[in-house]
């Protein structure tokens, strides 16, 4: 394939994802979960109280900042995906939301795949989060396909696992060979069954 046909392919993919948040949007207009959030990541164990939660949304809004104030767009864009994590397990998806497509969108930008990846990745569990399973399937699909290309295998366990979870609802199947092919991966690159265990909820 040459790179002009790469180039629109790629092209094709970010238009497809942008017309799955759009989708999301638009069910999501004044929806809400009711449900208490669960804890998918292992880290967030020591952030389960609501007082932790926001020290953690200070330091992090913080940390934004100061990227921000230096223009370390790198550090900016991974201090927006711990946002948004973060304000998914508050339960407030709006925010999560929203610091996961500036993340997405500063990754595009400057060509950061691995952090692309990550912000995808980040919105699958949002929509997932928000019972929006399709549009979790769609941006899980499409986060897996960027850690592939790049080799960022602890990225592609995390969204394998991620797309286990969005799967549920729906194929059962599909969920339990990918979570499958998630804790193969965590075993070969050597991350302890304890850190990753919390994951597979």
């Amino acid at each position: 394939m040459g790179h002009g046909e790469t180039r629109k392919t790629q092209q094709h993919e970010n238009h497809d994802a942008v017309d799955a948040l759009r989708r999301w949007r638009q069910q999501g207009e004044g929806k809400r979960s009711r449900r208490s959030g669960i804890k998918r990541f292992t880290w967030a164990d020591e952030l389960s109280a609501p007082a932790q939660l926001d020290r953690a949304l200070q330091a992090g809004e913080q940390a934004l900042a100061l990227a921000r104030e230096s223009r370390f767009r790198r550090a900016e864009a991974d201090s927006l995906i711990c946002l948004s994590l973060t304000y998914k397990e508050a339960c407030r998806y709006d925010e999560a939301r929203t610091h996961a497509e500036q993340a997405l969108a500063l990754a595009r930008d400057h060509s950061f795949r691995v952090v692309e990846g990550q912000a995808l990745t980040a919105l699958c569990e949002t929509a997932k989060a928000e019972e929006a399973h399709g549009t979790a399937v769609e941006l899980g699909q499409e986060a897996l396909a960027v850690h592939r290309e790049t080799g960022h295998r602890l990225g592609e366990a995390r969204t394998l696992m991620a797309l286990a979870r969005a799967h549920r609802k729906t194929d059962e199947g599909a969920a339990e060979l990918m979570g499958r092919q998630a804790q193969a991966i965590f075993s070969d690159i050597g991350v302890p069954e304890t850190e990753y265990e919390d994951l597979d909820r």
